[in-house]
């Protein structure tokens, strides 16, 4: 019987986490109002705590913390290039349409198992 090698990478995970560490630490960097900083701590830590406990799916923990840190190297070069806001705005956008698509993917299924039976 042969051992098969486990996989290190998830692009899921890797995407996640790279939009969550994007937010949190530009919440911490951005200098945003106190209210705007505490929603995109929130909105970081929730996207990063749903990449590391994904239900009945692989969980690439070291790919997350990964490029959880690498989104916020990307945060501090976006600040130093004073174009933060406009990346925070498109990650929160992405964030958006990722979870949009999700729920309309899931009501579709569900929708066509009930007029399946």
């Amino acid at each position: 019987m042969f051992m098969q090698d486990p996989q290190l990478f998830g692009l899921k995970s890797a995407v996640k986490g790279w939009l969550s560490g994007s937010l949190f630490f530009g919440a911490i960097v951005g200098g945003f109002d106190v209210s705007v900083q505490i929603v995109l701590i929130i909105i970081g830590l929730l996207l990063f705590l749903d990449s590391l406990y994904q239900f009945g799916q692989t969980t690439f923990v070291l790919t997350t913390v990964l490029f959880f840190v690498l989104g916020g190297l990307v945060i501090f070069f976006a600040y130093l290039g004073q174009v933060l806001i406009q990346y925070v705005i498109i990650c929160v956008v992405i964030i958006i349409v990722a979870y949009a698509n999700s729920v309309f993917k899931r009501v579709r299924h569900n929708l066509y198992n009930k007029a399946k039976h």
